[in-house]
């Protein structure tokens, strides 16, 4: 009897474990913007602006390497990932305008998570220009 197994190769393997990661990151950060009257303190005013743009930049780079709309580095991969979290952030701002949930949306909120996005997309366009270079 003729039986092959077939193993998942190491880029799928890759891919799952980067999806698997992103959902997981996708969840917690809905969770976090959502929880009612949640305050962030910090050592400066407005500190939330910073985990604005750490949050979705972290979102970006997660979505690019889940790979869902081609190669991870591709520039078709990267733009459409880049959308998906401008989208998803925007969504995201607005759903915080829910009044049960005693949160705010903000348009600068919303400007830190493009800033944050923009820069995910920045490093993966870098990388991508290294790799190139380097003829992987």
């Amino acid at each position: 009897m003729n039986s092959i197994s077939r193993q998942p190769s190491h880029s799928a393997r890759r891919r799952r474990a980067w999806r698997a990661v992103f959902i997981f990151y996708a969840l917690v950060l809905v969770v976090l913007t959502h929880w009612p009257r949640l305050q962030v303190n910090g050592p400066f005013q407005r500190t939330d602006l910073v985990l604005h743009a750490g949050a979705f930049a972290l979102w970006t780079v997660l979505i690019i390497g889940c790979a869902w709309f081609g190669r991870a580095l591709s520039l078709r991969n990267i733009a459409v990932s880049g959308l998906a979290a401008l989208v998803c952030a925007g969504v995201d701002e607005w759903a915080q305008s829910i009044p049960a949930l005693g949160r705010t949306a903000a348009w600068e909120d919303f400007r830190a998570d493009g800033y944050g996005i923009a820069g995910a997309i920045a490093a993966a366009l870098v990388l991508r220009l290294l790799r190139r270079r380097k003829g992987k």
